[in-house]
């Protein structure tokens, strides 16, 4: 079973978007989601995605310093 181009993991507002400008663009698209579609994230959040213009705290960069 090798009849995808692509696999999209999640179906929220990022994954969706994916998947639908992939198809858009002649892939054949699978995505793939734990959940039922509105019972994620996305839902959670009302699709808002947050930019900041804070670096990263330091707990989360150091094991890359290791």
């Amino acid at each position: 079973m090798t009849d995808h181009d692509v696999i999209v993991i999640g179906s929220g507002v990022v994954g969706a978007s994916c998947a639908y400008e992939l198809a858009l663009a002649g892939r054949r698209v699978l995505v793939v989601d734990r959940g039922n579609l509105t019972s994620g994230t996305t839902a959670s959040g009302e699709g808002n995605v947050l930019v900041s213009d804070k670096p990263p705290a330091p707990s989360s960069t150091s094991h890359a310093r290791a």
